[in-house]
């Protein structure tokens, strides 16, 4: 050659380099040929792995009774409560019973000292037969023509005067004596032995306490079910023991102030230890949808803001949005997305996807026996 030597620009000399490095690094078959890296989601063959069953436990959907409960506080109040305050004057000679006990209507709870009433009494006593043997006498004579009628009448209203001392003097006796106006229970003594008393004076509190009252207010627009007669459900704090109430009174009116309706409702039985005006939440049933299509609540979870489930197909997961109504206690209606005897996932729901294959594991006995028999046998 003639002294000229043969030279290549710089570019493609590294060009010409990076494709011989790939070349050899791109080998086909050999011992270096890449492997698939672990976990990858490719068979043997490059096709996908399948996804393993997800075990679950199913319920059927049914149909029942769906409720719409109103919930609310109260304080339990006595059926009836009097203050028993004095009629007379007198100083308290004997207190006969006291704060707790039970006492039964017309019992005799406190004794004022009596002597001046008892006195009272029986001069008017006397006064009324001396105006009655006049009054007879005199009767005599005008039957004989010996007493004008005028004269007669002013025996005959003296006689009255007499018997109406008698009777006031009866009554003011009758004051000493401080009886119970119900059968119940005396909650508050007010006054002491020889405490001395006048009309107005507080004596006692009784109370009637079977039933008790629990009094709520229910919004109006909610009261087309409540009615007389209906249950309602008391949780008391003091006690852990649930109380069953009767609805006995509703009111006419709405409270123009709160836009409710008072609804009382009386407690017939209730533990030892039960008192007025321990507080209580009362849960009352305000509508009710019979012949609704319920599913188990713990089936049904929020996603993406709207309530769902999944329903078993062929031993597929289907994934459901639903239309739901009331929550009554374990149960959900569902207005659309469910028919009743679907199988609803109860348990696992959390790991399924659409259309993922499914073992159940439990649920009706028939429902697991087919699952059983549907499943291949294992190859040994």
């Amino acid at each position: 050659m003639s002294g000229r030597s043969l030279c290549f620009p710089v570019g493609a000399s590294i060009a010409v380099l990076f494709l011989l490095l790939i070349g050899a690094g791109c080998g086909g078959g050999g011992e270096d040929t890449a492997q698939a890296a672990p976990g990858s989601d490719g068979g043997a063959d490059g096709a996908p792995a399948a996804r393993p069953s997800v075990p679950v436990a199913v319920e059927r959907a049914d149909r029942g009774a769906a409720s719409s409960y109103y919930t609310t506080t109260a304080t339990l109040e006595a059926a009836s409560r009097a203050a028993l305050l004095a009629r007379t004057t007198g100083v308290v000679r004997e207190i006969l019973r006291e704060e707790g006990d039970v006492v039964q209507e017309g019992e005799v709870l406190l004794r004022l000292e009596d002597d001046e009433a008892r006195l009272r009494l029986e001069q008017a006593e006397a006064n009324y037969r001396l105006a009655q043997a006049e009054f007879e006498r005199r009767k005599a004579m005008r039957e004989g023509g010996l007493l004008s009628d005028g004269e007669f009448d002013t025996t005959k209203s003296n006689l009255e005067v007499r018997q109406s001392e008698l009777g006031l003097a009866r009554v003011t006796l009758a004051y000493t004596r401080v009886q119970a106006p119900f059968a119940g229970r005396v909650v508050r003594r007010h006054v002491d032995l020889g405490a001395s008393v006048n009309p107005g004076t507080p004596l006692f509190d009784v109370m009637d306490v079977t039933p008790l009252l629990a009094k709520i207010h229910i919004p109006a627009k909610r009261m087309g079910f409540v009615e007389v007669g209906q249950a309602i459900e008391i949780d008391l704090d003091t006690s852990e023991t649930p109380l069953l109430g009767v609805v006995s009174l509703i009111s006419p009116i709405v409270d123009a102030t709160t836009g409710t309706v008072k609804v009382t409702a009386e407690v017939r039985d209730y533990p030892a230890g039960t008192r007025p005006g321990d507080f209580a939440e009362a849960r009352i049933i305000t509508d009710r949808h019979e012949e609704a299509v319920l599913v188990p609540s713990r089936a049904v979870f929020e996603e993406q803001g709207q309530d769902i489930l999944y329903a078993v197909e062929d031993g597929k997961a289907v994934r459901r949005v639903l239309e739901t109504g009331f929550v009554d206690g374990d149960f959900t209606e569902v207005v659309s997305g469910v028919d009743p005897g679907d199988l609803i996932v109860v348990k696992g729901q959390r790991q399924l996807r659409p259309d993922g294959d499914v073992e159940i594991l439990e649920g009706p006995p028939d429902v697991v026996a087919a699952a059983a028999d549907a499943q291949p046998a294992s190859v040994q």
